[in-house]
């Protein structure tokens, strides 16, 4: 499959992954939007021509799937994101944070994260030094392994300003929100950062 698409601004690509991307021209993108999947009938994935394409953009979202597909099949490793200021990520698994590293290392200018689930994340993935100022928690259930895995991903992050905390809609129950901010209100921030948490 090629990308010759060099004047297109955003890209929304949802597709199984694929052995080769023959071209990948898009130096005006600003926004992708990637939902990548494993096929079985593909041999020798490599989506790194794919990767090294979409790398100008300023915002990108990445499905569990895409996070799963870039760590194991990025063959040539991930490239510097010089534009990137606002990510979204979602994860299932350890590779899918041990990407996240990767990404927050090759991302100097990111400043919004977006993570749409805690899940799989277990702590003994650090993340870089970075200057992140927005964290938004997406999908958040309020159990107490949960309290436990943000008080440590949180702790990750030193520039914070915001962190915005959405809870999912399993736990939308008054008396369940009312603890989940109690809890969460105890969480250690820098002393600058603002917290929000939404039903």
């Amino acid at each position: 499959m090629s990308f010759d698409l060099p004047k297109l601004v955003y890209l929304e690509y949802s597709h199984c992954a694929l052995g080769e991307y023959l071209q990948v021209n898009l130096e005006s993108l600003v926004e992708a939007k990637l939902d990548l999947w494993l096929e079985r009938k593909v041999d020798r994935l490599d989506v790194t021509d794919l990767i090294t394409g979409i790398s100008n953009v300023q915002t990108l979202h990445l499905s569990p799937g895409s996070v799963d597909v870039i760590y194991l099949h990025c063959k040539h490793g991930l490239p510097v994101f010089n534009n990137l200021v606002n990510l979204s990520v979602g994860s299932k698994n350890k590779r899918g944070w041990k990407l996240l590293a990767y990404l927050l290392k090759q991302s100097t200018k990111l400043e919004t994260l977006i993570v749409k689930d805690l899940n799989g994340y277990t702590g003994d993935v650090s993340m870089p030094p970075n200057k992140v100022k927005v964290l938004h928690i997406l999908g958040y259930r309020g159990t107490a392994d949960e309290l436990k895995l943000l008080k440590s991903f949180l702790g990750e992050f030193k520039c914070l300003e915001l962190v915005q905390v959405d809870v999912a809609n399993a736990a939308e129950d008054d008396g369940i929100i009312l603890q989940i901010k109690r809890e969460l209100l105890g969480v250690s921030l820098p002393s600058k950062c603002q917290f929000k948490v939404n039903s």
